[in-house]
């Protein structure tokens, strides 16, 4: 009906409410949408600066593989928020999201409206996860101490990698950071981690010790620390180790590695329209470094074996850090046969995206310097080049990329088949 506020309305009008620390307002929630938390299927709950949401497909591919239904909450979301809640792989259908928003709209309407476009989403999750059973994992937004996902209970909390990010709410240094994300332990849970800096282990040595929350009405208690062997990030032993306290077969694990896709998180990409591309979404310094590290040489391998140059696309969101961010794009550009670099921006993010035009002002070191306002124009201009497009940064504008090149539907964001039944139907 014209004029109706439809719930995909409302839901795009909480990104106006901006970010909610604190655990007792979703927790309040919950309960009353849907009792007691117990109720909740077996959860594992994840944080870290970086690979958390990898982590988290990884995970998801695996426990369906064993016959698990698996509920899977991650955030942002590529393009399309029906991501951010995939079960068995795949995004849920749009009927039942506004299903699930349905009554989470009503219970808002009716408090004061205050929930958050993330919290929304990851309480349709926990809807969603009571239909279906077996597994919930969660993705923590940011920090961990004060972020919604914090509100259930979990038996497993897992963290990845840890770096310098978000200081304004984490605080400045490592040992800081690490204290927020390691919250996300529970009383009689237990918390796997990577082996960290002596610093960091004396900062979660601590934490375990008593990780109860008042608020929260959590009995007083431990929780069971468990390292990885490796010296090094190694998350194929993380997973391993996962299984291990959740009781589950882990001889497979690299096997459901190599059957999991994450989009837009290294991957490459043929398409038929012309052009190969490279899709690394970052959102911090050390996730832009990685990128860097991780995939230099393939993509220099590529352009001597199969192209003569590249173009290179980059858009950001705000960074507290922007040189830094930078910076790993600056070698890109300066040590790869880069013929044009162009600079765009997220325009459905959160945040405002940040202008290429100010993006233009650093010190690129090639004379072909594009600026493009909106991404989706980018089709045209790539389509009859038979060259590697490199396409890094933003997760929202590669989204709007991909939506742009005609490749985005359920297929490119599913992550994993349904191991459990090929018939089964995750609307």
């Amino acid at each position: 009906m014209e004029g109706q506020y439809t719930t995909v309305d409302w839901l795009e009008s909480l990104k106006q409410r901006g970010m909610s620390l604190g655990v007792e307002k979703t927790k309040q929630a919950l309960e009353s949408l849907i009792g007691n938390l117990s109720n909740l299927p077996r959860t594992i709950h994840v944080a870290g600066s970086n690979g958390k949401g990898t982590l988290c497909s990884y995970l998801s591919s695996h426990l369906c593989s064993k016959g698990n239904n698996v509920t899977l909450f991650t955030s942002p979301h590529l393009f399309d928020y029906r991501e951010r809640v995939r079960v068995n792989g795949k995004p849920i259908s749009q009927d039942r999201l506004e299903e699930l928003l349905s009554p989470i709209r009503s219970y808002d309407d009716q408090n004061g409206g205050s929930l958050t476009f993330f919290e929304v989403g990851f309480i349709a999750s926990c809807l969603e996860s009571i239909d279906n059973g077996g597994f919930l994992i969660l993705e923590t937004g940011l920090g961990g101490r004060l972020d919604a996902t914090r509100a259930v209970p979990a038996e497993l909390c897992i963290l990845t990698s840890l770096s310098i990010e978000h200081s304004e709410v984490l605080g400045n240094t490592i040992e800081e950071i690490a204290f927020e994300k390691a919250m996300i332990s529970r009383p009689k849970a237990t918390l796997l981690t990577p082996i960290y800096s002596e610093s960091i282990r004396k900062v979660i040595a601590k934490v375990v010790q008593n990780c109860s929350r008042k608020e929260l009405g959590e009995e007083i208690a431990a929780c069971t620390w468990i390292e990885c062997e490796s010296q090094n990030y190694n998350v194929t032993e993380l997973l391993e180790k996962a299984c291990e306290v959740l009781g589950v077969e882990k001889s497979d694990v690299p096997a459901s590695m190599d059957d999991t896709r994450w989009p837009c998180r290294g991957e490459f990409i043929e398409t038929s329209f012309g052009p190969k591309l490279f899709l690394d979404s970052a959102h911090n310094p050390s996730g832009m470094k990685y990128m860097f590290d991780t995939y230099f040489n393939e993509l220099r391998l590529q352009l001597e074996n199969q192209f003569s140059n590249c173009k290179i696309i980059f858009g950001t969101s705000p960074q507290v850090d922007m040189d830094s961010f930078v910076r790993p794009v600056q070698e890109l550009v300066q040590t790869l046969p880069v013929e044009e670099l162009i600079l765009s921006m997220p325009n459905t993010g959160r945040y405002p995206g940040v202008n290429p035009i100010e993006l233009k002002k650093y010190e690129w070191g090639i004379e072909k310097i594009t600026c493009l306002d909106d991404i989706s124009e980018i089709k045209d201009m790539i389509s009859s080049s038979n060259q590697l497009i490199i396409c890094t940064g933003s997760i929202y504008m590669l989204g709007e990329l991909v939506n742009a090149s005609g490749l985005l539907d359920d297929d490119f964001l599913t992550i994993h088949q349904d191991y459990r039944s090929k018939n089964n139907d995750t609307s």
